[in-house]
């Protein structure tokens, strides 16, 4: 299907204006302490004068020049802190895999990379280890499929390792990733961070929320902190928290939703000063709705902007950004009205200026017809695409390659015969490279935790 219906589900749309001030040469649009007639990047709140420079394309410090003396080698002008010789144009060509991480009854399997000036393009891969009393562990691998370093259990500082219930991960804007996990016999959610090498910063018995249930999501923000997208007693929650300190979260406000929600997902834009959330409402038999918003990572309760998505037969849901102004937002099951039941999934780009309005609110398109896809989960490419990995049915797991312009470019099979548990998780990686992470089942446990690396 070519892009036909752009626009024609404007009237589905309910945009909220907080509007933003213009003109007033004291204005900082992106929070970060400069005003925007003095920031070179208004709406980048890791840009501004001051800021360290860093290998990844942009003039971090605003001081004219792109990189000084922040790259080890090569001619790198693009965002993923590599020698751009290595990373061409993201094709979602299978380089690697699929490799075997773990024999031991894998579950809740997520993945997250090392930021992008990681010159060996690791990324770790969280999983609760089933036959091991469903402790939580962790383990990294370069781009190119070797171990980086050992599996891990996270653990307390006493050294006790913590059962989970369920894994989230997030590159933080420091290249540090944080992991989240729901306590195994609780209502906890906690959080640990580690670096490259490995290294726990911080532990997992500080800051922490309670959730009601799953699902919950998480998204890296400005200066290191976290997004994290849950649902609690009160309903759909969005807080922002400094994971692996201690004290309450830096925000943590309701969801505007009285609905049971099924599935969570979220982004951040302009280098995490904002956050978009995208969730799943149960409203009835075969009918679940999308929503989305989004908020200032600042702890401002009111959405800046949101609205009404799709509704149809999905659980699942998930959100990348293309770049600072452009989103999609993807939900496994059709989404035209009135059609119900197995169905393609359907993904929708939104589009919002500074300001906030919507001069091309939304168009959409299906993907993978004939099929009840779930599973989904997305990322950001180096070259300003998004990889949507989802299971395709029992035994077929997929990844479609879409621009923000043009729709789906490719789309390849990562996984076959054996078929796809309950989760997938992918990553762009510094190399240029993404990760898909998943467990697979072979008829009988133990499930095989797997991943691919594509390019």
């Amino acid at each position: 299907m070519k892009l036909a219906k752009r626009g024609s589900v404007l009237a589905w749309m309910l945009a909220l204006a907080m509007g933003c001030a213009s003109g007033a040469s004291n204005f900082d649009f992106d929070g970060d302490g400069t005003s925007d007639d003095r920031d070179c990047a208004p709406d980048n709140a890791e840009v501004h004068p001051g800021a360290d420079e860093i290998c990844d394309g942009l003039d971090n410090n605003c001081d004219g020049v792109v990189d000084e003396d922040a790259c080890a080698s090569g001619d790198d002008d693009d965002t993923t802190g590599d020698d751009d010789t290595t990373a061409g144009p993201f094709t979602g060509a299978v380089a690697t895999g699929p490799q075997v991480f773990s024999t031991s009854s894998v579950d809740y399997v997520s993945v997250a990379s090392f930021g992008l000036t990681d010159p060996a393009g690791r990324a770790a891969v969280i999983y609760q280890d089933q036959h091991d009393s469903m402790i939580g562990k962790v383990v990294a691998y370069d781009h190119d499929g070797a171990l980086a370093w050992s599996p891990q259990a996270l653990a307390e500082s006493s050294g006790a390792a913590v059962a989970i219930a369920s894994s989230a991960a997030a590159t933080l804007t420091n290249g540090n990733v944080a992991v989240a996990f729901q306590e195994h016999g609780s209502l906890d959610a906690r959080f640990v961070v580690f670096d490259r090498d490995g290294t726990r910063l911080g532990a997992p018995e500080g800051q922490m929320i309670t959730i009601q249930a799953l699902p919950f999501a998480v998204a890296g923000a400005a200066n290191g902190d976290l997004m994290v997208a849950y649902y609690a007693a009160s309903g759909p929650r969005l807080a922002r928290i400094t994971p692996g300190g201690s004290g309450p979260p830096v925000a943590d406000f309701l969801i505007n939703s009285t609905a049971v929600v099924l599935d969570m997902s979220v982004t951040t834009l302009h280098g995490g000063s904002h956050a978009a959330v995208v969730w799943v409402e149960q409203h009835g038999p075969s009918n679940n709705q999308a929503w989305y918003a989004i908020y200032d990572t600042d702890g401002s309760s009111s959405p800046l902007a949101g609205g009404f998505v799709s509704e149809g037969s999905g659980e699942s849901v998930a959100i990348a950004a293309f770049d600072d102004n452009r989103f999609l937002v993807t939900f496994g099951s059709s989404a035209l009205p009135g059609s119900f039941g197995i169905g393609p999934a359907v993904y929708y780009v939104i589009q919002h200026d500074e300001g906030w309005t919507f001069a091309n609110p939304i168009w959409w398109e299906e993907f993978a017809a004939g099929t009840w896809p779930s599973e989904l989960s997305a990322t950001r490419t180096h070259d300003g695409q998004v990889m949507v990995v989802y299971k395709e049915s029992t035994d077929t797991g997929k990844l479609l390659v879409i621009t923000p312009d043009n729709g789906p470019t490719m789309g390849a099979t990562f996984q076959s015969p054996n078929g796809i548990t309950r989760q997938t998780s992918c990553a762009e990686l510094s190399t240029g490279e993404a990760i898909i992470g998943y467990a697979d089942n072979p008829g009988a446990a133990p499930f095989n935790g797997k991943f691919v690396i594509v390019n």
